[in-house]
């Protein structure tokens, strides 16, 4: 069985028989620690390293844009970000054979049924595209959409 770095709390792996007297050395190192913040009894001094690492690791974008009926629209976020989520603002990502929205990633772009590319992310930002033939409606003039960028 692995152990976790802090607190060396159990980490099953398949083969491994769980026992009860694990779940409850587990609990009560989890009891001490969360006593020793209750108490004011705990060694803080890293949280405020680890919240910026944090905030560094989770960077969220949002926006919007209005369509412009563009093919292959970029949408600058000032960096690659690593999954995109695309709505329509009426709530719309799939409607009568077109797709105007979902989720998106760096190797995996938004796709419509027939596997024509809607949104797909590029360096610095995304591209969007507006097709009718193949139901590609990311960029459909003059609706608006909001996007949620995870960097």
């Amino acid at each position: 069985m692995n152990r976790t770095t802090n607190y060396k709390l159990c980490q099953w792996e398949a083969e491994d028989k769980v026992r009860r007297t694990d779940f409850n050395e587990d609990n009560a190192k989890i009891d001490r620690a969360l006593g020793a913040l209750r108490d004011g009894k705990a060694d803080v001094s890293e949280i405020p390293r680890l919240d910026a690492a944090v905030a560094a690791k989770a960077a969220i974008v949002t926006g919007f844009y209005v369509g412009d009926r563009g093919t292959d629209r970029f949408i600058s976020l000032g960096a690659t970000p690593k999954a995109v989520f695309l709505v329509e603002s009426r709530g719309y990502l799939y409607y009568s054979g077109s797709v105007f929205g979902g989720l998106f990633m760096s190797d995996l772009p938004l796709r419509n049924t027939d596997k024509s590319v809607a949104a797909k992310i590029v360096e610095n930002g995304f591209i969007v595209t507006y097709e009718y033939r193949s139901g590609c409606l990311t960029n459909e003039k003059e609706l608006t959409y909001c996007y949620l960028a995870l960097m």
